[in-house]
């Protein structure tokens, strides 16, 4: 079964509590900074704003990604909709950094998504 990106499934283990707290990419950027990996327990795609969400257990937080990430997202959506464990698992993540974006000259945050073994 393929998920498109407004419908909500529950497939995930981790359930987000009501009080986790909600950080722009800006903000999760500022309290974690880069290469410490945050592990993802849950995750979905906010119909109205087309805006990926992903939950982080450990830290309690709700991490706002741009719309450019929506088709990665929905990948790992459906892949545990087949059947793939890793997010319920304890293993996925991702590494925040920074990179020079030349067309505007200024410094940029990005995700950089992976999975332990």
């Amino acid at each position: 079964m393929k998920i498109r990106t407004h419908e909500i499934v529950d497939i995930f283990t981790r359930e987000i509590p009501e009080d986790a707290e909600f950080l722009k990419l800006e903000d999760a950027f500022k309290t974690f900074g880069t290469e410490k990996k945050l592990y993802v327990h849950n995750m979905f795609i906010n119909p109205k704003k087309n805006r990926g969400i992903i939950y982080l257990g450990n830290e309690n937080k709700l991490i706002s990604l741009p719309e450019s990430y929506n088709d990665e997202l929905n990948d790992y959506i459906n892949q545990s909709v087949e059947g793939d464990t890793t997010i319920n698992d304890g293993k996925f993540f991702f590494t925040l950094y920074t990179y020079k974006n030349t067309k505007y000259n200024k410094d940029v945050i990005a995700v950089k998504f992976g999975a332990d073994e």
